[in-house]
């Protein structure tokens, strides 16, 4: 079967059931329209470490929720496009998307003090703090489990429903012993659980963004879904790349 064949499939069986778990809006919160977001994680405080990707526009700052104003910390060189961010107790790690490598940056300034290196591709990361340790998704199906500290993989997890594997990965966030990602080129999130690799929930954001008062400008600009920030309890913030907002929402 072809891949394109098999994400048909994959997505066939996804729209049968995603109408069976539901999510609210809470509120819309603005966000910068110029970031294409690669990684997303809420620090508390109204504020979010926001990750954009792209050569030579690639960054890592702090956003602040409610005005929507991105504070860049870093930029990357032009030879490197930046992907996903999780924050540990020994730095944030920032991966890049095909050149290998990962930066560990300082949680305060931010400043680049450790790299890791790793085969094939980088997409999306979230941080695990009851076992210390890193998901990290690389637009297949997998997941590979690594230590926080050193970044040197543990174990893999095969993602599955219904006895198709989910590829296409992106975004993670990781929350109340569950796995969250963005599937890209979709409006869906998956909820995984990470000791068997099922996924035990769809989350469907396109009636959301279908109503969201977005300027035809923006709407044009905008990007695919890719951004998952947990908030407590089952409430969530979640953006895309060329976003304008944030979606503040409960995944019930």
């Amino acid at each position: 079967m072809s891949k394109i064949h098999c994400t048909i499939l994959i997505l066939s069986l996804i729209l049968g059931i995603r109408a069976a778990h539901s999510l609210t809006l809470i509120h819309t919160h603005p966000s910068n329209p110029t970031a294409f977001t690669q990684g997303f994680e809420y620090m508390g405080n109204d504020q979010a470490i926001l990750a954009t990707g792209l050569y030579g526009q690639s960054s890592i700052g702090i956003l602040n929720i409610k005005t929507g104003e991105y504070t860049i910390k870093d930029t990357l060189i032009k030879e490197f496009f930046g992907e996903g961010i999780t924050q540990t107790p020994y730095g944030i790690w920032q991966l890049t998307w095909r050149e290998n490598v990962a930066f560990l940056r300082d949680a305060d300034d931010f400043a680049i003090i450790d790299t890791a290196y790793y085969g094939g591709e980088g997409w999306g990361l979230a941080y695990r703090a009851d076992q210390d340790i890193i998901y990290m998704s690389n637009g297949s199906s997998i997941i590979t489990v690594r230590d926080a500290k050193t970044f040197k993989i543990k174990s893999h997890i095969n993602v599955r429903h219904q006895g198709a594997n989910i590829d296409q990965l992106n975004e993670l966030e990781f929350a109340d012993s569950f796995i969250y990602a963005n599937i890209w080129q979709s409006n869906l999130i998956a909820k995984i659980d990470p000791d068997t690799g099922k996924v035990v929930k769809f989350y469907d954001f396109s009636d959301i963004l279908a109503n969201a008062n977005i300027s035809d400008h923006n709407r044009q600009n905008m990007d695919v879904l890719n951004g998952i920030a947990h908030i407590k309890d089952n409430r969530f913030y979640v953006t895309g790349k060329f976003y304008p907002m944030i979606f503040e929402v409960t995944l019930d």
